[in-house]
């Protein structure tokens, strides 16, 4: 798969696996991609495959080390241009000209690294981001020109448009390529081909041409270079031109990465203090179920009249089933805050798993189609509906007058709406009891709690009772 030019790349080598992994956190605020390598060896197989931006080696290390690896990287035409950032144990001012001298952008003592290597590498990523949002067109005719200069340029992070027509304007800066005319007057042949706009301009001209030399000097050309040319010349040119504009962009990048990194940061914070308080959540709810068995234990170990009354036992034990329910929700959304979504399919699931529901017979396989499953929800929703839903098949089995109710439960969109029928097979609600408002406590958590979350719920009760829920239009992911 081709890289995206906005994609950073950096290589890790080292022969230490732990020194590997704390180098490769120091940068991932940045959302690098992160490859290893254990020995320069390796380091080179990988910078043969892979468009790497950034290296970051030890020098000590087995098969090859480090300084033959910037030696390497600094022969090669197309990867000479790659930064690369010695991070060794070695502090004699011997070893930092060593390592400079077989050119290394930086070098870092290892017990500075993490005071350092973030910085320093976020440095370099900010340049790497302003060289893909520059544009450099190169005007040639000359197809190996275009693939010498148009490849090196490529490989260096820039976005190049290439075209033969001298006067295409555009881009951060232009290479034109003056071509070899015989026996044409200087002024004819460069006429075409001279900038009128303030984009700097660098020319390649054929060494011979010495009169279309004067002339270009003469119009006060930003850069002139002569064919033959060395790739690693132009690099340096354009550097030197856009260097004014360079740094102050570069600057705004540094600015811009930094706020990046401060806006990750404060949602892995928000992450954190999400899973502190659903722990403390849960830990509460755990302790209200604990008092709320303690208290229906009570109640029957006091052989009072209220002992024997089944309505306290039954309000007593919804009650701890609401509050169980719960803290299997608040574990299941915790589970999910990296997802930021929860099924519908998952929900009900935990709802079915909760003890008391477990004896309805639901058919699954009707409810979760492949369009069912597209159904999920935010993490600001799932907990009411979730909640709502296990209200409604709380409803189902008080109501059935059946040991192991059917449950039939179906899914649809309509107009881009997703909703869900739950309906039981038994006798329906009891005479005097409608939905929403006979005072059915059920039924009023049932009502609130969908129409806090955006649903819509209606009831039926002909032949059994049939809930059908409209979920907000974003629950569906077509």
């Amino acid at each position: 798969m081709k890289k995206d030019p906005a994609d950073f790349y950096i290589l890790i080598v080292d022969d230490s696996r732990a020194a590997r992994s704390l180098n490769a956190s120091l940068v991932e605020p940045l959302n690098p991609f992160v490859f290893e390598a254990a020995n320069g060896k390796e380091a080179l197989a990988i910078l043969n495959e892979e468009e790497i931006d950034l290296v970051i080696t030890d020098i000590e290390m087995p098969v090859m080390n480090g300084i033959e690896v910037c030696r390497e990287v600094r022969k090669h035409p197309y990867r000479s241009h790659v930064p690369v950032i010695v991070v060794s144990v070695f502090d004699s001012e011997d070893d930092l000209q060593r390592g400079f001298e077989a050119g290394a952008d930086a070098y870092i003592l290892k017990s500075q690294v993490q005071e350092l290597l973030s910085a320093t590498v976020r440095r370099i990523y900010a340049g790497h981001r302003l060289r893909t949002r520059q544009q450099i067109v190169l005007v040639t005719e000359n197809s190996a020109i275009s693939s010498l200069a148009g490849g090196a340029l490529a490989s260096w992070g820039y976005t190049v448009k290439e075209t033969a027509d001298p006067a295409f304007s555009g881009g951060d800066l232009r290479i034109v390529d003056i071509p070899m005319i015989e026996n044409a007057p200087p002024e004819k042949t460069l006429t075409p081909f001279l900038s009128t706009d303030t984009v700097p301009v660098i020319y390649l001209v054929p060494q011979i041409y010495n009169d279309h030399l004067n002339i270009l000097r003469q119009t006060g050309v930003s850069l002139i270079m002569t064919k033959p040319f060395k790739v690693d010349d132009i690099r340096r040119n354009i550097e030197q031109l856009l260097t004014d504009g360079y740094q102050k962009l570069l600057a705004e990048f540094q600015d811009q990465i930094a706020q990046e990194e401060h806006t990750r940061k404060l949602l892995r914070e928000k992450e954190e203090l999400i899973r502190e308080v659903h722990h403390r959540v849960k830990n509460n709810l755990q302790i209200i179920s604990s008092l709320l068995s303690l208290q229906l234990n009570d109640l029957s170990a006091r052989g009072t009249k209220l002992s024997g009354n089944p309505d306290i036992h039954h309000m007593v034990s919804s009650y701890q089933a609401r509050v169980q329910f719960m803290g299997k929700m608040n574990t299941m959304l915790l589970d999910s805050i990296e997802a930021r979504r929860v099924s519908l399919e998952d929900i009900v699931d935990l709802t079915l798993e909760t003890e008391g529901l477990s004896s309805l017979r639901l058919e699954k396989d009707r409810l979760f189609t492949e369009m069912s499953r597209r159904i999920t929800f935010n993490l600001e929703c799932a907990q009411g509906i979730a909640l709502g839903l296990f209200e409604i098949f709380t409803n189902t089995l008080m109501h059935t007058g059946q040991p192991r109710p059917q449950v039939r439960a179906d899914a649809a969109v309509k107009n881009y709406i997703p909703e869900i029928s739950i309906a039981d097979t038994g006798r329906g609600l009891p005479e005097g009891v409608s939905f929403p408002g006979s005072g059915h406590v059920g039924f009023t958590l049932i009502d609130a709690l969908f129409k806090q979350t955006g649903c819509t719920v209606s009831c039926s009760h002909n032949q059994g009772t049939v809930f059908t829920i409209q979920f907000p239009q974003d629950s569906f992911r077509p």
